[in-house]
């Protein structure tokens, strides 16, 4: 067929990128989400976990607890730069 893909405007027959458009991580997730969670999670399978591990339940409560304190520390740290740029400190 040649270079010029016999003629035929077909992408993959005259060597033009199939898609001009980037791929992005949600796509990759939809089309493959699967095969990921199934392949990381297999390098797991039969693997003890540590005796002191924190239980999945508690570690949700400390990630809403983590996740209050960041709130808060955004806002603090939002009200210090308003009271610096107020003083007329600026960078």
């Amino acid at each position: 067929m040649g270079k010029n893909g016999g003629g035929m405007n077909i992408a993959y027959l005259t060597g033009d990128p199939v898609s001009r458009v980037p791929v992005t991580d949600d796509a990759v997730l939809f089309y493959f989400e699967d095969f990921i969670l199934k392949g990381i999670s297999s390098l797991f399978d039969g693997e003890a976990w540590p005796e002191s591990a924190v239980p999945v339940e508690e570690r949700k409560t400390l990630i809403v607890d983590l996740d209050a304190q960041i709130v808060a520390l955004t806002q603090d740290r939002k009200k210090l730069t308003d009271q610096l740029l107020a003083a007329g400190l600026q960078g």
